[in-house]
């Protein structure tokens, strides 16, 4: 049992049993240093043989720069671009990597069932979470949840973070008030992504729920763009379309 941890009984009322669970989730990814949670129902996302786990736990913590840009005001466009043209961040990672051992503990010692999604889960590799990321994402989970909308670039867009936030997500039977789904795109007539994209893979098409996850992105010229970087220059990341994404807001900050 989680120290200090309220245990919840099959006697504890209803009403009474979300309350304690969700102040137990909230209370142990706060302390593992992560910045946004949300309580989504993911059932119509979820892949087969996941039908038993039908509340996403969203867990995301924010880009060092977008909180040095948006709390501090310290950066500027091109202190921007310097600090999230490589979106990794490992700090960040092991933050929500501590946070779903944390929640493993937690309903394990409450005997609900549950899977983690790691951070920057690549579908591209073996293991079988790898396999779940190709039949479901963290942009799922997120926006089950409410926590944020699809950006024309394809990446999830956070209200006040935008696309530099690192995502991991718990999949859970535990008694969790879900919050109402984002079903629309926010980015209004902003394309500064669609322009800012080296490859033109951008379509410019705006994301709605109905659509699940209809491709909006041209992955093959994305990937073959960032082959080529790679080649030229060592480092397999380009990320031109999130950071113009971060220079919109910084451009609302300042006007």
């Amino acid at each position: 049992m989680l120290g200090g941890a309220s245990h919840v009984t099959a006697h504890t009322p209803k009403n009474e049993a979300l309350d304690v669970i969700e102040h137990l989730v909230r209370r142990i990814a706060r302390e593992a240093g992560v910045d946004i949670v949300g309580f989504g129902d993911v059932r119509a996302a979820l892949p087969p043989g996941f039908g038993h786990l039908p509340v996403a736990i969203s867990l995301g913590v924010a880009h060092p720069a977008m909180r040095a840009l948006l709390e501090d005001g310290a950066l500027s466009a091109q202190g921007l671009e310097r600090e999230l043209c490589d979106h990794r961040d490992a700090v960040g990672q092991a933050k929500l990597e501590t946070g779903l051992r944390r929640l493993s503990s937690l309903f394990r010692a409450q005997g609900y069932r549950y899977f983690g999604c790691p951070p920057e889960c690549d579908p591209m590799d073996s293991p079988f979470t790898s396999l779940v990321a190709r039949r479901f994402s963290h942009k799922a989970a997120a926006t089950c949840a409410g926590l944020g909308w699809v950006g024309r670039h394809g990446l999830l867009n956070h209200p006040v973070y935008g696309p530099h936030v690192s995502w991991a997500t718990m999949l859970t039977n535990a008694p969790l008030r879900t919050s109402t789904p984002a079903v629309v795109s926010e980015c209004g007539e902003c394309g500064r992504c669609v322009a800012a994209c080296p490859a033109g893979a951008i379509s410019g098409r705006v994301w709605c729920r109905e659509d699940g996850m209809a491709r909006i992105v041209d992955i093959e010229r994305c990937r073959k763009f960032l082959d080529e970087n790679e080649r030229a220059t060592g480092r397999r990341v380009c990320g031109r379309c999130a950071v113009a994404c971060a220079t919109a807001r910084l451009a609302v900050r300042e006007g």
